[in-house]
């Protein structure tokens, strides 16, 4: 279960970070990665 929430929450910080993306300057984008320590990953396997 708890691997399931995790994987969930880890989907929707991409999906918020890929959202936010578009709509900000690579400086405001590069703070908010680095603030909450995430990078997101292009995968093949999607």
């Amino acid at each position: 279960e708890r691997d399931r929430a995790g994987h969930g929450l880890q989907c929707s910080v991409r999906l918020l970070l890929l959202l936010i993306r578009a709509n900000v300057t690579d400086d405001k984008y590069a703070i908010l990665e680095s603030a909450i320590g995430f990078e997101p990953q292009l995968r093949d396997d999607v």
